[in-house]
């Protein structure tokens, strides 16, 4: 079986400072989840969090898989320890492949790496809150294939602990430190963590404008299907506005046939049984003729032929 792998970075996961408790979970639940789907593929986007640690899993065990890397130089804005681990885990990918070489950054790129993934594996493994994101785009594009989805069985009370943690980070602070160089400075309940700036730049920004593509996608769908329905409901009151008068009309015909057929059936039971009633309704034509026929006519040919025959 072919795995695709995807998952949340960094920040919806615990943070950048490893280990944390968080972290720690995460990485356990992903583990068992490949353990248990025993892959003999495994692809993976190579972004940083979730995606790295499942490549590091699979050089643990043995594992080959497929480092999707979406464009060329996704690590360009990482910091230098970020991007040497980066390269290191390159190296020991079965295949390493860019799936949009030569185009510049562009976030809807991220989603093609994603459909890229998954219309090539044969299920999916997610590590997913359950919240829009670049992740449930991936989920997305598996359904959308009509793929397996797995999902990786991490506590909710993990969840919640680390959605504590991205809401607290979002009060960092930015300084300029010695030689221009940009640090993050967290508050956190532990008091103060600094981190490179380079190394959530790229990573906030992608997480942000994903989050965005996301909802509009929605928003678009949502629209498409409440354009469809409304246009479904005026056909079909089309339809009925149509059909009502043919169906009166079919109505009336309907009724006037059932009067003919009691009227014939009763003047049938009136009728001796020797009588037929083809002939007497032929009788009955002739007589209305009959009537009809005028009397003047009738007058002038009588005398006429009278007297023609007289003189001869």
């Amino acid at each position: 079986m072919i795995l695709a792998i995807t998952g949340h970075r960094p920040p919806k996961v615990g943070g950048y400072q490893i280990p944390n408790p968080v972290y720690e979970a995460v990485y356990q639940a992903l583990d068992e989840g490949i353990m248990r789907l025993s892959p003999d593929h495994v692809i993976v986007g190579m972004s940083l969090g979730v995606d790295q640690w499942a490549a590091e899993i699979c050089i643990r065990d043995g594992v080959p898989f497929t480092a999707a890397i979406p464009f060329d130089g996704y690590d360009v804005k990482w910091p230098p320890e970020a991007r040497a681990h980066y390269r290191s885990l390159l190296n020991k990918a079965q295949t390493t492949m860019v799936i949009t070489p030569g185009a510049p950054y562009h976030p809807s790129l991220l989603q093609v790496r994603n459909s890229w993934m998954c219309s090539r594996a044969d299920a999916l493994l997610a590590v997913w809150n359950g919240m829009p994101s670049g992740t449930s785009n991936c989920v997305r594009a598996a359904r959308h294939y009509r793929k397996q989805v797995h999902m990786v069985d991490v506590p909710q009370n993990i969840w919640d602990e680390a959605r504590a943690i991205e809401l607290r980070n979002e009060g960092r602070t930015v300084g300029f430190q010695v030689g221009g160089h940009v640090e993050v400075t967290y508050l956190t309940s532990e008091g103060e963590v600094t981190v490179p700036a380079e190394a959530l730049q790229a990573e906030v920004e992608t997480e942000e404008e994903r989050v965005r593509n996301a909802q509009h996608l929605e928003d678009l769908n949502r629209t498409g299907r409440q354009g469809r329905r409304r246009r479904n409901r005026e056909v079909a009151s089309e339809a009925d506005v149509q059909a009502e008068p043919a169906a009166n009309i079919m109505s009336d015909m309907a009724q006037i046939r059932e009067a003919l057929d009691r009227q014939i059936a009763e003047e049938a039971a009136r009728l001796p049984d020797s009588v037929s009633p083809e002939r007497v309704l032929r009788q009955e034509v002739v007589r209305e003729r009959s009537k009809n026929a005028p009397e003047k006519v009738n007058e002038d040919l009588t005398p006429k032929r009278v007297i023609e025959i007289g003189e001869d």
